[in-house]
Parts: C-alpha cells; structure tokens; sequence
C-alpha cells in the first residue's frame, strides 16, 4: 500500500466572497476565505471557510468532513504569506 506523505498546515487559497443573510440585510457579501486543514483523527484534508471579519486569530470546533471528530481550529492569519493557517487537534 503506498503511503502519503503528510500535508502542510492548512492554507488559505483565494479571497473568496459569499451572499449570506446577515444582519446588515439580505443579500450582504460577507467576506470568507477559503482555507483547509487536516483532521486530527482521521489526517484526512477538510476543506472549510474562514470568515475575515472575526480577526486574524480564531479558534472554534468543526467536525471532520470525512471521520466527524470535531477538531479544535486555531486560524491565524499569515502576514508574510498573507493567507490563514488552520491547526487542529481534537476536541
């Protein structure tokens, strides 16, 4: 069985803009980005949004796509690479 060799912490892709509801009226594009990590139970690639407007440290529980453990997620934003980074360990 080939083996995989282990991904990089999460970094963010491109600027990405979605229409949500929001309190500012329907219709708002909220800025998100979109970002991915590696799940801490299953080292499967989850994919996921990062919402801009709540800093450039978060921290919050997403379940894995692929294993659903829920993961920790420490995003912090990259100032020299200018993107997100996501660890995650399990909750």
């Amino acid at each position: 069985m080939e083996s995989r060799a282990p991904r990089p912490a999460g970094r963010a892709r491109r600027p990405s803009f979605h229409r949500m509801n929001s309190p500012h009226g329907y219709g708002t594009k909220m800025p998100f980005m979109v970002s991915g990590y590696i799940c801490a139970g299953c080292g499967e690639w989850n994919e996921t949004m990062v919402d801009e407007s709540a800093g450039s440290r978060q921290r919050y529980v997403e379940d894995c796509q692929v294993c659903c453990k829920p993961n920790v997620l420490r995003v912090s934003w990259d100032t020299g690479a200018e993107e997100f980074v996501i660890d995650a360990e399990l909750e």
